[in-house]
């Protein structure tokens, strides 16, 4: 017997209906990404929550709540904290589901690409210690086992420094 495995956005992407999980899912994970944007530019514009509440005409105590946890924010607020902050606005771009995609391989590049010796040789590593005759655990991976996108579904959207 054969069974074929349900892939978590097979909805999705046969264009079927999508259940409330999964619809929950994706509204939280958008939900979190707006709140790290936020957050991220609150720390590197190194204000207070006083100074952005003042800036915005709102009380801190409700600054503190907002930037406490993401929360289910209106566009309005997600507008007023951006421009407090920093004096910037969102920029929007969609992503379809299905370009954001890994891959599901889990070894690293540099096995398929050649030989161990070849590989370690072209990045530079010795393959080994001539003083203790160890090899270095130095290996240049890429990514091992992932199942989250590598790119942030956002171009042009850097939320690290």
């Amino acid at each position: 017997m054969t069974t074929a495995q349900n892939h978590f956005l097979s909805e999705i992407l046969n264009g079927q209906f999508i259940p409330s999980g999964k619809r929950a899912y994706f509204q939280e994970r958008l939900r979190n990404r707006i709140y790290s944007l936020i957050l991220e530019e609150f720390v590197h514009k190194n204000l207070t929550q006083k100074t952005l509440a003042n800036r915005i005409g709102k009380g801190p105590d409700q600054i503190n709540r907002w930037l406490s946890s993401p929360g289910n924010w209106t566009i309005d607020t997600i507008s007023d904290l951006l421009l407090g902050i920093s004096g910037s606005e969102l920029a929007l771009s969609i992503s379809k589901i299905a370009d954001q995609l890994p891959s599901n391989s889990y070894a690293p590049g540099w096995i398929n690409a050649g030989s161990i010796e070849t590989n370690i040789s072209q990045q530079n590593i010795p393959i080994s210690d001539a003083q203790s005759n160890i090899i270095p655990f130095q290996t240049p991976y890429e990514s091992v086992g992932t199942t989250i996108p590598q790119r942030h579904p956002y171009p042009g959207v850097q939320l690290s420094a």
